[in-house]
């Protein structure tokens, strides 16, 4: 399952408030496939290593799956389209430079 179809699955097929072991016994075995990658998680190993946890609704269930996949999902690390592409994150914080808009 696409990453975008997850909202919609778990609106459909679960009831809330509903607590983690509840979704992982339900729905766990869903696999979400990483975007470009032939990659895929299962929901249980997504949401397996948070502690104890209550979803009061889709939303606030969904936001902890995508929060919590793993790196395949995210695309380029340390991309920023805003400023420097510098992905050399070895040195620790840059030093900020005067920027005039």
């Amino acid at each position: 399952m696409r990453v975008e179809e997850v909202s919609r699955h778990i609106e459909e097929e679960l009831t809330y408030p509903i607590d983690r072991k509840a979704v992982i016994e339900q729905i766990g075995a869903v696999e979400v496939a990483a975007p470009d990658h032939e990659d895929t998680e299962t929901i249980a190993t997504i949401l397996g290593s948070l502690g104890p946890e209550s979803y009061d609704s889709a939303d606030e269930l969904y936001k902890t799956i995508i929060g919590n996949v793993n790196d395949e999902h995210i695309g380029r690390k340390y991309y920023d389209d805003r400023g420097q592409h510098n992905t050399d994150t070895s040195e620790g914080p840059q030093e900020e430079r005067d920027i005039s808009f």
